[in-house]
């Protein structure tokens, strides 16, 4: 995760593979998200597992563009 002091609000996601492929990366604005928090490294681990699934079944263009934001709004 990728984030900005001066844009707490925003933050880039970024999904790698074991051997250091991008699977899946995303950009959410309008939310502020504390890594230190287990409610939220639940919900990139799910969302993870999500991306790495389509990846390793050779669909990574199944993987919604909004998938980690649309885990936060549940």
């Amino acid at each position: 995760m990728e984030s900005n002091v001066h844009e707490p609000r925003r933050a880039c996601i970024y999904f790698y593979s074991n051997d250091n492929t991008l699977v899946h990366k995303e950009t959410i604005n309008g939310v502020k998200l504390s890594v230190n928090k287990s409610k939220t490294k639940m919900k990139l681990k799910e969302a993870l597992e999500i991306a790495v699934g389509a990846w390793a079944a050779g669909h990574p263009d199944h993987t919604p563009e909004n998938l980690v934001a649309a885990l936060f709004t549940k």
